[in-house]
C-alpha cells in the first residue's frame, strides 16, 4: 500500500512538473513566432520614388514613416526595387550595376531623415551604392540611413543630378539590414522551444511509463496473493533440445529429481529431437532462432552490445510477452536463465516487470564473446552460477560487486554411468568430439595428423559432431590426404559417444582462443574421458587448466601441430606414465565432478 501511494504521488509530481513545461513550451513557442513577424515584416515602407519627375532638377520628396516597433538592427537601406534594365539573372554584379548607371545616368541626390519636429537626425548620400548587399531583396541599395527608434518621422529624399529622360519610376523600399547577432534572441527563443519539447515528451514517458508500473504492480500483487505457497521456479533455456548441451539436459533433470519445483521452458527449438528419458520442456516459440533472428542479427553484431540489447528487446517483444503471461500463469516465484544470452535477457526483464527474483547461468563463450552487456544481464540477479573459474573471474572483472553472488559449481557426471575401464585397447584411433567451430581447433589436429601420416605412424581419428564449419574441415581432410584415415561419424547419442570413447587410444581437445574472444569452459568430453580412464591431450584455453594438469594428463600451453605431435608421441612412448595419468584423472573427477553430490548445491540455491 505504502508502495502503491508513492506512485501516486510521483506521478503526481511528474504530472505538474508536465504541464509547467507544456506552458513554458507554449508561451517559447508563440514569443518565436512574434520575433519572426516582427523581423520580417517590421520597418518596410514602400513608396512610389516615380513622384520625382525626371525633368524636375532638384526635386525633392519627402515622405511621412512611423517605426511601430524598434528592431535592434546594423542600419537602415533605402532600396530600389526592380529597377529598370537590371538583369536579374546575370551573375556579374559589376556588369548589372554597370548596366543600371548607363540607364538611370549619373543619379545623384542626398537622403535626410527627419524627426517630427524637423530636426535633422542623419542625411547620407543619394546614388548606385555598389558595395552595400541588400539581404532581403533583389534590389539596388540608393542610401545608407541609421537604425530608427518607435517613433514618426519624415523621410526627405532631393535628387541634384538627374536620370535621363527615358527612366520610368520605380518602388522603392526602406529595410532593416538586420545583421546574424540580432536573430539571437529568436534563436534562443527556439532553443528554449526544444528543450521544452524534449523534456515534455520525456516527462510523458515517465508518466506513462509510472502509471503502467502502478498498474502491473497491483496486477503482480493479485496474482501473487492469488498464488501464495506456489513456490514454482521458471528454468529458461534459449532452445533446447541440444545435442551439445548433455549437461543442462542431466542437470535438469537432477533437478526435477530431487524435488525442485522446475517449470521447464525454452525460447526456440533445437537442433536435435527429445529422447525417451530427456526431460521434457515447453517451447515457446516454434520458430528456430536463426529465422528467429533473420533481418538483423547478422547485422546488430557490429553494434554496442547495449544497443544489440535493445534491438533484441523490440525484435523479441512478443516472446517477451509470452514470458510474463508463463510467470503469471504459474506464480512463479523465481525465473533463472542457463547462459547470458537472449534467454537471460528477456528473463531479466520479465523478472524485473513481474516483481520476482532472476538467477543465471553463465558458461564460457556468452561471457568471453559477450552478445549483451553482463552489468545489464547481472545488475537486479540474485546468484550467478559459473561452471569454470575463468568464466566467473571475466564475470568479476567486469562487476567486482557480484563477487558475493557468485557461485562455482562444476557440471559433474553420473560417475556410474562412465566406468574406467582397466584394459586398453590396441591400435585404437584417436577421438575427436565437438562442434565444428573456431574455438575447438580440429584443423591443427588435422595437420598433426598428416604429419603423423608422413613419419609413417599410426594416424586413424574418429571424428563426433556436426557444425557450421562441417564442409571447410572435410575439404581440409581430404587435402592433406587424410581421406582414409578420418572417420566422420556426425552426431551420436551419449550412449554411443561412451562406447565411442571406451575403444579411443586417447583424446584430443585442441581447443584455443577464437578471434571473437570465444574460449572453452570444461568441455564435458574432457571430464568425461578423464572418468573413462581415457588420455586426455588438450589447449589449456578457457577452464580446461582447471581439470587438466601434468598430473592428469597433457595439457598444452600453445595449441600447434607440432606441439599435438610431441603430446600424442609422449602418451604413447611412456606406457607406465599414461596408467598413472589415467588413474589420477579418474580421482580428480570423482573428488570435484560427482554430479550428485554437485546437485545438491544447485538445489539449495534454488530453495534459499
Amino acid at each position: 500500500m505504502r508502495d502503491s501511494q508513492r506512485s501516486i504521488w510521483i506521478s503526481a509530481a511528474i504530472l505538474l512538473i508536465m504541464l509547467s513545461a507544456g506552458t513554458v513550451l507554449v508561451l517559447q513557442t508563440a514569443e518565436a513566432r512574434r520575433l519572426r513577424r516582427v523581423l520580417q515584416e517590421a520597418g518596410t515602407y514602400r513608396f512610389d520614388i516615380g513622384q520625382l519627375a525626371v525633368q524636375q532638377l532638384g526635386g525633392r520628396l519627402q515622405i511621412a514613416i512611423v517605426i511601430p516597433e524598434y528592431v535592434p538592427a546594423e542600419r537602415m537601406l533605402l532600396v530600389l526595387q526592380s529597377p529598370p534594365g537590371i538583369l536579374q539573372s546575370t551573375p556579374d554584379a559589376f556588369a548589372e550595376m554597370t548596366r543600371l548607371q548607363r540607364e538611370l545616368g549619373p543619379l545623384q541626390g542626398t537622403v535626410r531623415v527627419l524627426d517630427q519636429a524637423g530636426g535633422l537626425i542623419q542625411e547620407s548620400a543619394l546614388g548606385l551604392r555598389h558595395g552595400v548587399a541588400d539581404r532581403r531583396s533583389h534590389g539596388v541599395v540608393l542610401a545608407v540611413l541609421p537604425s530608427l527608434l518607435k517613433g514618426s518621422y519624415q523621410l526627405q529624399i532631393e535628387i541634384s543630378a538627374p536620370a535621363p529622360d527615358t527612366a520610368p519610376g520605380g518602388d522603392c523600399e526602406l529595410l532593416y539590414d538586420i545583421g546574424r547577432l540580432t536573430y539571437l534572441p529568436l534563436y534562443k527563443s527556439y532553443a528554449r522551444v526544444l528543450v521544452f519539447a524534449l523534456l515534455a515528451v520525456l516527462l510523458a514517458r515517465i508518466l506513462i511509463v509510472q502509471l503502467l508500473s502502478s498498474r502491473r504492480q497491483r496486477q503482480n500483487e493479485k496474482w501473487l496473493a492469488e498464488g501464495i505457497g506456489c513456490d514454482k521456479i521458471i528454468y529458461l533455456l534459449t532452445a533446447y533440445p541440444l545435442w551439445s548441451e548433455t549437461f543442462l539436459r542431466q542437470d535438469l533433470r537432477l533437478l526435477l529429481a530431487e524435488g525442485v519445483p522446475l517449470q521447464p521452458l525454452a525460447l526456440f527449438p533445437g537442433d536435435g529431437e527429445c529422447q525417451p528419458g530427456w526431460p521434457q520442456v515447453r517451447v515457446l516459440s516454434p520458430i528456430p532462432p536463426a529465422a528467429a533472428s533473420a533481418g538483423g542479427a547478422s547485422l546488430s553484431r557490429y553494434l554496442p552490445a547495449g544497443l544489440r540489447a535493445v534491438l533484441s528487446l523490440l525484435r523479441h517483444r512478443r516472446l517477451l510477452r509470452q514470458l510474463q503471461a508463463e510467470i503469471r500463469a504459474s506464480h512463479a516465484r523465481h525465473i533463472h536463465a542457463e547462459f547470458a544470452d537472449l534467454g537471460a535477457l528477456l528473463a531479466a526483464v520479465a523478472a524485473r516487470r513481474s516483481g520476482i527474483t532472476f538467477s543465471l547461468g553463465i558458461h564460457a563463450r556468452d561471457v568471453h564473446a559477450r552478445k549483451y552487456p553482463l552489468k545489464m544481464l547481472c545488475r537486479e540477479v540474485s546468484f550467478v552460477t559459473t561452471c569454470n573459474r575463468a568464466a566467473g573471474a571475466a564475470l568479476i572483472k567486469q562487476m567486482p560487486d557480484i563477487a558475493p553472488r557468485l557461485h562455482l559449481i562444476y557440471h559433474g557426471l553420473e560417475l556410474p554411468d562412465w566406468p574406467f575401464r582397466e584394459q586398453e585397447p590396441a591400435d585404437a584411433p584417436l577421438l575427436f568430439v565437438g562442434r565444428f567451430m573456431p574455438k575447438k581447433g580440429l584443423p591443427i589436429l588435422l595437420q598433426a595428423l598428416a604429419q603423423l601420416q608422413e613419419s609413417g605412424e599410426r594416424c586413424d581419428l574418429v571424428v563426433l559432431g556436426s557444425g557450421p564449419a562441417e564442409f571447410e574441415f572435410k575439404a581440409l581432410s581430404e587435402s592433406l590426404g587424410l581421406a582414409g584415415k578420418v572417420q566422420w561419424l556426425g552426431i551420436l547419442p551419449r550412449e554411443e559417444v561412451a562406447r565411442q570413447l571406451s575403444r579411443a587410444e586417447a583424446i584430443c581437445v585442441p581447443s584455443v582462443v577464437a578471434r571473437d574472444g570465444d574460449r572453452e569452459g570444461i568441455p564435458n568430453v574432457v571430464v568425461e574421458a578423464m572418468a573413462s580412464g581415457v588420455p586426455v591431450v588438450a589447449g589449456i584455453s578457457g577452464g580446461i587448466a582447471e581439470i587438466l594438469t601434468p598430473e592428469t594428463g597433457w595439457p598444452l600451453d600453445e595449441v600447434t601441430p607440432a606441439a599435438l605431435l610431441a603430446a600424442i608421441r609422449a602418451l604413447r612412448s611412456e606406457s607406465a606414465e599414461r596408467e598413472r595419468r589415467r588413474r589420477l584423472a579418474r580421482q580428480r573427477v570423482e573428488a570435484d565432478f560427482d554430479a550428485v553430490r554437485l546437485i545438491q548445491r544447485r538445489k539449495n540455491l534454488f530453495r534459499r
